[in-house]
Order: structure tokens, then C-alpha cells, then sequence
């Protein structure tokens, strides 16, 4: 493998590295006229199906790292950036196509320049990670902490683990944060003139529903839907694992309690 192909092999490891990172991680090189980007960021792409043997592919989201040239917007899907991963011989071929520009040739003349990205990419990769992970554990408690051990210790841990780590701490709260604050204002007299909502409110869309002598809410927010069935006092979380994002998984974690009150008040004023 030549130093070039070992480089850009290097580059792709760092998105495996960044797993816990819940903010994006940038860097640049620059020589002559031309400044090369670096983004590592969690995104949806289309990743082999390593079980099917047909060649499958399917939509995935995970740590992913983008290179770009110049001005182009690495944050933007769709802005020509281009991913570091396997087959990497595409990785060249895509630089070419979309920018007249030979990457190998760049990392010929400025091997050392390279080479000092992937030092900094890690040392950052390092420091987000561990803030990220003070943040998640913060959130979710041991289990995080049981998971991270088991990995260090070499047990297999899936990479669906960490999503359904957080899943399972949405449902746990949304009785606290969403289905008793409902419950307890629709104990008011009236409620039975509202039998069903469709609500936009900013960011979020929300469905409430009366159903079986009690309640169904549905809340959306960024291509994430949990469903809070009052009867039985159970939620559940609506979403393909595959393209779920970690970080935005998160956020829910943490909005959970305000997304409760946006649609408390709301229904309040609704009701009177």
C-alpha cells in the first residue's frame, strides 16, 4: 500500500474513533493556492450490507469524514463534499471529477502538512470524546459507563448499542416529562369537547388523540416520533436504527422535558 492509500486508510479510522463525539470536528491544510477541509460529523450514507451477499446497500447513520476543497461547505449533503471511505481508490477519482484537483499528487508535495492533519484530527477527536461522553453519561448513567468498559475490555458491543442506550432512557422518561403533565391538565372539565390535535409548533409536530378512554400524543421532531400511549402509561420511539442519529437522539434525551411543556401549554390554552 503506498503512503497516499495508508493516509486516506488513516483518515477513514478517525470517524470510527469519533463515535461519542456529539459536535463536529473540522481542520484544514493549506499550500500554495488551495486549502483542503476536513469534517468529521454524523451523517446518513449509503454504506455495503456486510451481511447480505448480494452487494445491498443500505442507508446508514454514523461518524463520517468529508473532505473538500477551497470554499466548498463541507456541512452541506448536498455541496460536492466528498467521503473518506472504502473502495478509497474512489477518493481520488471523486477529486478529480469534482474539482480538477489530484489529492495524491497535493499529498506528494506536502506529505509532512498531510500527515499533521491526522495528529490533529485525533487530538481533537480525543478531547470531544471526552467531553461528549462526560455529557452522555451525565444523561444516561452507568450503562454508558458499563458499555465504554466492555469496549476497552475487547467484548463485541454492537454499534447499535449506544442508539438503543439512548432510546430506552426516552421511553423511560416520557411518563415524567409528557404523560403525566397531560394527564394531570386533562383532569380539568371540558377536556371531552377535544377529541383530536394536529399541531405545529416551530420545530416540532405533535398529534394528540383521544383514545380508549385516555390518550395517545405522538411528537415529531427532527425525523425522530415517539408515541406516548396514556392507557397503558407506556411510550415507544418511531425510528429507522439504521439512519437514527446519536446526537440528535440526544437532544430529544434532553428537550424531552420542554417538548413536554410546548405541548402542555398548548393544549392548555386550547382547552379553556
Amino acid at each position: 500500500m503506498s503512503a497516499y492509500s495508508e493516509w486516506l486508510k488513516e483518515l477513514e479510522n478517525l470517524a470510527k474513533e469519533a463515535e461519542f463525539c456529539l459536535t463536529d470536528i473540522t481542520e484544514n491544510i493549506s499550500s500554495g493556492n488551495h486549502v483542503v477541509n476536513f469534517l468529521i460529523t454524523e451523517a446518513v450514507g449509503h454504506d455495503p450490507d456486510m451481511v447480505s451477499r448480494r452487494g445491498r446497500i443500505n442507508e446508514v447513520c454514523r461518524p463520517r469524514i468529508y473532505i473538500g476543497l477551497d470554499k466548498i461547505d463541507l456541512t452541506d449533503p448536498n455541496g460536492g463534499r466528498c467521503e473518506i471511505k472504502e473502495p478509497l481508490s474512489h477518493v481520488e477519482k471523486d477529486f478529480i471529477r469534482d474539482y480538477s484537483f489530484s489529492l495524491n499528487e497535493y499529498f506528494m508535495f506536502n506529505s509532512a502538512l498531510c500527515r499533521s492533519v491526522l495528529s490533529s484530527l485525533k487530538d481533537k477527536i480525543t478531547l470531544v470524546s471526552e467531553r461528549s461522553k462526560a455529557l452522555l453519561e451525565s444523561a444516561v448513567g452507568d450503562e454508558l459507563v458499563k458499555m465504554i468498559t466492555a469496549r476497552l475490555l475487547g467484548e463485541e458491543v454492537s454499534d447499535a448499542s449506544l442508539k438503543n442506550l439512548v432510546i430506552r432512557q426516552v421511553e423511560a422518561r416520557m411518563e415524567e416529562s409528557v404523560g403525566a403533565p397531560v394527564r394531570e391538565l386533562l383532569l380539568q372539565e371540558k377536556v371531552s369537547e377535544v377529541k383530536r390535535l394536529e399541531i405545529q409548533d416551530g420545530e416540532i409536530s405533535w398529534e394528540y388523540q383521544v383514545k380508549n378512554g385516555g390518550f395517545d400524543i405522538n411528537l415529531h421532531w427532527k425525523g425522530i416520533t415517539f408515541r406516548w400511549d396514556d392507557q397503558n402509561h407506556r411510550g415507544n420511539i418511531g425510528v429507522n436504527l439504521d439512519t437514527l442519529s446519536v446526537r440528535n437522539m440526544f437532544l430529544y434525551l434532553v428537550n424531552l422535558p420542554s417538548f413536554g411543556q410546548i405541548v402542555t401549554r398548548r393544549l392548555a390554552k386550547i382547552i379553556e
